[in-house]
């Protein structure tokens, strides 16, 4: 039997991403030239309440769209996988549910700051783990059923 040795691939990447178009300093270009000095292949934008981002390959890195739905007061959510603006409102279970509805996922922007009393916690599907190792930081990203 032939000994099949499969490659890996390690493509870093960014979720979590503001734009001029939110409160980020930089527009798509200046992003994605800071992405590719810094070694990463792709990038998520996720501008709070717009979705008019144009994914692409910009600077040789790969620009992916979200939304960071962002209600007036509290309980951002980043969703991913959507196909149309969230609109957001008061109760997060809408919003979310909206997400599910175009097969999206999500998880709580600020999950120190995300209020459960006001949300059914197993809708969510994934939280943002911020870790510090050493001298490198970075966001990591869990996707599963949360309950």
């Amino acid at each position: 039997m032939k000994n099949d040795k499969s490659k890996n691939f390690k493509y870093n990447g960014v979720i979590h991403i503001h734009s001029l178009n939110s409160d980020g300093s930089g527009d798509i270009d200046a992003i994605s030239k800071a992405a590719q000095k810094a070694g990463l292949s792709w990038i998520v934008i996720t501008d709070h309440n717009y979705f008019d981002t144009k994914e692409g390959i910009y600077n040789g890195v790969y620009v992916l769209k979200g939304e960071e739905v962002s209600p007036k007061t509290e309980n951002h959510y980043v969703a991913l996988g959507i196909n149309k603006y969230v609109e957001p409102c008061d109760d997060p279970n809408v919003y979310i549910g909206n997400v599910r509805k175009q097969d999206g996922i999500g998880f709580a922007a600020h999950p120190d700051e995300f209020k459960k009393g006001k949300i059914v916690i197993h809708q969510l599907t994934g939280t943002k783990i911020l870790f510090r190792t050493g001298l490198k930081s970075g966001i990591g990203f869990l996707v599963g059923q949360i309950s």
